[in-house]
């Protein structure tokens, strides 16, 4: 494993974790209806200035993020390192 593949895993994981608690914090305050629709929020690519839409869109970049970290470390893992067939 390279220092790369070990530090998408590393920044993959942190984001994980940071959207589970985003998540929990969306859930307790109510603000999943901050952003009525999707992808935008009320059509706009930027959310209003009000606390529950900019938790929810702050939720969804995350998201968006974690799972782009996440393909990205399979990807260089599967790439990476074939020699380890239980890979």
């Amino acid at each position: 494993m390279t220092n790369r593949h070990r530090n998408l895993f590393l920044a993959a994981s942190l984001f994980t974790y940071l959207l589970v608690t985003l998540g929990g914090v969306v859930c307790v305050t109510d603000a999943s209806r901050g952003c009525p629709d999707w992808p935008a929020c009320y059509g706009q690519l930027v959310p209003p200035p009000r606390f529950d839409s900019i938790l929810e869109y702050t939720h969804r970049v995350v998201a968006a993020v974690a799972s782009l970290l996440i393909v990205a470390s399979a990807i260089v893992g599967w790439r990476g390192d074939r020699a380890n067939r239980w890979l």
